[in-house]
């Protein structure tokens, strides 16, 4: 039996104690407050018997009576010291400080209206004045809140000390030059109730002095030892407009600097220079240039590449030429191939002709190469394409195949685009593309102008050449589709007959330049633009009406006719052979020095140019790393995806990079590491892992010529073992569904009648509030759902944030109308939720709910706190507080029960940027002070202002701004994103999440059943008795208490008792 002796005199005394006479120092808003008092303390359940309905009654109206118009601080100063000896009813004489303020506030706001957008003026180069109206209140006060519209981070700020003043115009200075700002003012009624103008249009300050900021390297790399390409972002803060870059690169043996400029729209650069020295480290700057001069520089170091290595081949030139024959002494338009920088020199006229035209009246068009097939295609005026294929080590005269004649309009220049396997062709005002059969061929240019003098492709940088008499150099994307000529711009404007070639590493075109009788070089867009050679005009070698050009190791080797010469009779063979003697081949041995080639005796007239080696076609190498690599771990396997590599700068979208990947998975316990080769997309799932264990992973992208860089490390763990796999259950505004906590294998639920605000689960039933209010629940494996009502009936809440305490079957949520937390009982045979009652009727602005059933508490937040109490609102609980006024905001709110802390998110700005901070505390109930214990973990690189934060087997799950998943570690480093986009709501499922306590195999129980009035008993006299019951037997884990009611005529008198009872689990 329990037994409660008290006398009836105490009550008494216990109620005089609790009337307090109050100060009204404004009638109405005391009124209200009382009010309010009133109608929220009565509905809070006591279950320790401190303060009954009449004190907590009387505490709220201390504080309604103590606000005086100022401060909350203030008031609450005044609870504390009128009740020093009754530390229990503080918190009651707080609330009604809080809903003195409201009140107040409420009645400012409906006085004042709303504010009007601020107004600038006098703007200046580094300060402006801004003006606004007067609130028509005279306790009002003002802040005044700026932002940068772009560049230096878009959170907002308070101006000067962040005081609030009074009055209505201030001279916002310390501004930067030639920048974008937004402003707003904060009306301020009291520290906690504010409203906040519209934003001001963009407001630009005007120019002054150079560039305060820096651009910001993005990416380098060096393709070759000669070339260092480079991509950058604009300085945040130009103080003016942007209207050039220079890039300089300097090594460190104290040479000569290399200095380019670009445009101030350009953010990227090639940097080709022969002064460069292959494996050499340099510093490479770039400063951005106002109308006031250079800013200060970002440098980064780049090593150049190295050398090519000597592959063991021999390179050719091939040559199209018509020239006497050897083998019968006549004219002959053929193929020959020389070796490259060894014969050219050489007077011996024995060359490799690997093909001959079979009609004597026919000249040869053309020649391209195709070295990865050993292909060497011809076109002839005949109309002909002829393919030969090509042994380099027996390179004998052989027919070749006509894949190709259109006698009508014939083909005259060729080139091959060696990465798609694919040969494009000249065919009169068309460009052709077809395959190496010369089949299935489409128009790739069409309606030119003219017939193109040149044409080249570079799939190595995606883009088509060519190039028109009189008009110069034009440049297209090589897509799959037909392009009209007249749309495509020309990137380099010349007179005259222009020959040119493009050297792919360097992303460089050379070309001649026939009115100024030189060799030129340039970016692939037509920048940059430089003399390499200039030809005097009494020199043997001329860069006039050149007709074709191969750049290969260094080397020039071009054919150009000569505007003066004459028909001459060959001295050798056919008496009747008359040649042109106009046409001329150089060679360039030393660097500027040209030497005429003397290959063929009587020439007629080159007819194209090209190399057959390697590195002239070259295959592509990753030069970047894969980015943002990614794994997601479950219990044995690991989800890793990753971004393709960045490309070189200078190089089109439709250049070639098809790139295989490889993936380097390490078991960081055993040292074990396994390459997984040949991946094609940019994800894998690798599976057979350990549970529990830490892996590392590295991808790197690759292709038949060679590897690209490794990316960096991921380092994470499965997830823990256990024997019912874990799942996330996600909600958006239409459906529900559930995955694997690795986003695979998604399944569709149900889809809601409202849009779901919060989710939870417990005994196989998902539970929901709306966004209306209301609260659903469906049984797992069912579509159908179920709206939850209350009992008593008329109860109406709306319905939250929620959790479910699974060891007693109540369900808690925050009501948003009324400012409370409030617990009511589920059933599973039923759809009412029972008992409904608060257990905080002062819990403003409550953003998320976690229950810990074990040690019974519950922790919330606000968007300004973290906090927490017993279950039934008792020794409640403060972990975190943000000032008012602050811009900081909390998000999110998770337990590791395992582990015994508390996790929260603090959306914080820091200066112009907004941060996201995860901060942690011990669990109640396991540190004897967990307040104290309250830490920030660190800087968070993730966006989000959703309340939905959850944590599994050392992880942290939590939707980020753009509605995407992302995990973490318990840390909030190694960050991972789920693929599932536009998700609302999400809930982690497992029976981990909701244990047992230690020692029990199954639900104890916790809710004691309702006392049987026969077993009361009363003894005693009317001033001096007992009252006895039957105990609570049931009850296994856990406190019991007990709460008695006494009615005497016109009173109530209530207590509460506990009984600590101990249990011996076998």
């Amino acid at each position: 039996m329990a037994k409660l002796w008290k006398t009836h005199q105490f009550h008494i005394c216990f109620f005089a104690f609790g009337t307090i006479l109050l100060t009204i120092t404004n009638g109405n808003l005391v009124s209200e407050c009382n009010e309010r008092c009133s109608s929220s303390v009565a509905s809070i359940i006591s279950d320790t018997g401190q303060c009954d309905a009449p004190c907590r009654n009387s505490s709220c109206s201390t504080g309604c009576s103590s606000w005086d118009n100022s401060t909350l601080s203030q008031c609450h100063a005044v609870c504390n010291e009128t009740y020093t000896s009754e530390p229990f009813r503080v918190q009651y004489c707080q609330s009604g400080c809080l809903f003195a303020e409201n009140e107040y506030a409420k009645a400012v706001i409906d006085e004042i209206g709303q504010p009007s957008s601020p107004q600038p003026s006098n703007i200046g180069t580094t300060s402006l004045t801004l003006s606004w109206t007067a609130a028509s209140h005279q306790d009002v006060r003002y802040l005044v809140q700026w932002r940068y519209v772009e560049g230096g981070g878009e959170a907002w700020n308070y101006f000067g000390s962040g005081e609030p003043i009074s009055e209505t115009t201030l001279d916002i200075t310390d501004l930067i030059p030639y920048t974008l700002y937004q402003f707003r003012v904060v009306w301020v009624i009291t520290p906690r109730h504010t409203l906040t103008s519209q934003a001001t249009s963009s407001v630009q300050t005007l120019p002054f002095g150079v560039p305060s900021t820096a651009p910001t390297i993005t990416s380098i790399v060096s393709s070759s030892p000669t070339t260092i390409s480079l991509t950058w972002d604009p300085p945040p803060f130009p103080n003016g407009p942007i209207i050039g870059y220079t890039i300089a690169v300097q090594n460190f043996f104290n040479e000569a600097r290399i200095v380019l400029g670009v445009g101030g729209s350009t953010t990227e650069a090639t940097v080709v220079d022969s002064s460069l020295r292959a494996s050499t480290l340099y510093a490479v700057s770039v400063r951005a240039r106002n109308m006031e001069g250079e800013g200060i520089s970002d440098t980064v170091n780049i090593t150049t590449g190295a050398e090519p290595q000597n592959l063991g081949v021999v390179p050719y030139l091939v040559i199209g030429v018509t020239s006497l024959s050897f083998t019968n002494l006549s004219e002959m338009s053929s193929v020959s191939l020389v070796e490259y920088g060894k014969r050219i020199i050489d007077s011996d006229p024995l060359l490799n002709d690997i093909h001959t035209v079979d009609n004597e009246n026919s000249t040869i068009s053309d020649v391209a190469v195709d070295y990865w097939e050993n292909f060497i295609f011809i076109s002839d005026s005949d109309g002909r394409i002829h393919r030969r294929t090509i042994d380099p080590a027996n390179l004998t005269l052989a027919p070749s195949e006509v894949l190709y004649t259109d006698q009508s309009t014939a083909p005259t220049k060729l080139d091959v685009d060696w990465l798609n396997e694919q040969l494009y062709f000249v065919q009169g005002t068309e460009i052709l593309r077809c395959d190496l059969n010369v089949s299935g061929c489409s128009v790739a240019v069409a309606n030119l102008g003219s017939v193109p003098v040149e044409m080249k492709v570079d799939p190595f940088s995606g883009y088509l050449f060519w190039s028109e008499q009189d008009v110069g150099i034009r440049r297209t994307s090589l897509t799959s589709s037909t392009v009209e000529a007249s749309s495509v711009d020309i990137i380099i404007n010349l007179s005259g007959q222009s020959s040119f070639t493009v050297l792919s590493e360097t992303f460089q075109i050379l070309y001649s330049n026939s009115t100024g009788n030189s060799m030129h070089s340039a970016s692939l867009d037509g920048s940059n633009q430089k003399a390499m050679h200039v030809a005097e005009d009494t020199s043997n070698h001329q860069f006039i009406n050149v007709t074709s050009i191969v750049y290969f190791n260094s080397s020039l080797t071009w054919t150009f006719a000569r505007e003066t010469g004459s028909v001459a009779s060959c001295f050798l063979g056919d008496p009747n052979y008359n040649y042109r003697d106009t046409e001329r081949i150089f060679f360039e041995g030393n660097p500027g020095q040209f030497t005429q080639g003397d290959l063929f005796l009587c020439v007629d007239g080159y007819h194209g140019l090209d190399v057959f080696y390697p590195t002239y076609q070259p295959i592509p190498i990753p030069a970047f790393p894969p980015t943002d690599l990614q794994v997601l771990f479950t219990e044995g396997t690991a989800d890793i995806t990753w971004t393709r590599p960045l490309s070189i700068p200078g190089k089109g979208e439709e250049a070639w990079e098809e790139w295989l990947y490889e993936i380097l998975l390490t078991n960081l316990q055993i040292g074990n590491t396994v390459t997984l080769t040949g991946l094609q997309e940019d994800s894998a799932l690798v599976d057979n892992l350990n549970g529990s264990t830490e892996y590392s992973v590295q991808v790197r992208a690759y292709s038949i010529g060679g590897l690209g860089p490794l990316s960096e490390t991921f380092s994470g763990s499965t997830l823990i073992e256990v024997d019912v796999e874990p799942y996330l259950i996600l909600a958006n505004a239409t459906d529900v569904w559930r995955s694997q906590l690795d986003g695979n294998a998604e399944s569709r639920l149900l889809s809601p009648q409202a849009t779901i605000k919060d989710i939870e689960w417990y005994q196989g039933y998902y539970i929901w509030s709306s966004t209306m209010g209301d609260l659903y629940r469906s049984a797992e494996g069912d579509v159908i759902e179920e709206q939850l009502t209350f009992v008593p009936p008329g109860v109406r809440s709306s319905v939250d944030a929620i959790a479910v305490d699974w060891l007693s079957e109540f369900i808690y949520w925050a009501d948003r109308d009324q400012n409370q937390i409030i617990r009511g009982r589920l059933s599973n045979q039923s759809s009412v939720v029972t008992s409904p009652t608060s257990i905080n009727a002062f819990a403003n602005d409550v953003q998320d709910i976690a229950i810990d059933s074990v040690q019974a508490y519950i922790y919330w937040t606000s968007s300004s706190s973290v906090e927490g109490s017993r279950l039934n609102g008792e020794s409640p609980l403060v972990f975190y507080e943000i000032g008012d006024l602050s811009l900081d905001v909390v998000a999110g709110l998770t337990l590791d029960l395992g582990g015994g802390y508390v996790y929260w998110f603090v959306v914080s700005r820091q200066g112009v940027t907004e941060e996201l901070k995860l901060f942690r505390a011990r669990l109640a109930g396991i540190s004897p002070d967990p307040m104290s214990t309250t830490e920030e973990i660190g800087e968070v690189l993730s966006e989000t202002t959703s309340l939905a934060l959850h944590f599994y087997s050392s992880k942290l799950f939590w939707i980020n701004s753009q509605s995407r998943v992302e995990v973490s570690d318990d840390r909030g480093q190694r960050q991972a994103l789920l693929p599932a986009t536009d998700v609302q709501a999400l809930t982690i499922v497992q029976e981990t999440l909701k244990p047992l306590p230690e020692g029990y195999s199954e639900r104890p129980t916790v809710v004691a059943e309702e006392i049987s009035p026969s077993s009361i008993q009363v003894t005693g006299t009317w001033d001096d008795f007992n009252i006895t019951w039957q105990a609570s037997t049931e009850v296994n884990y856990g406190i019991v208490f007990y709460t008695i009611a006494v009615t005497a005529p016109e009173q109530t008198y209530t207590e509460t008792v506990q009984v600590i009872m101990l249990y011996l689990v076998l």
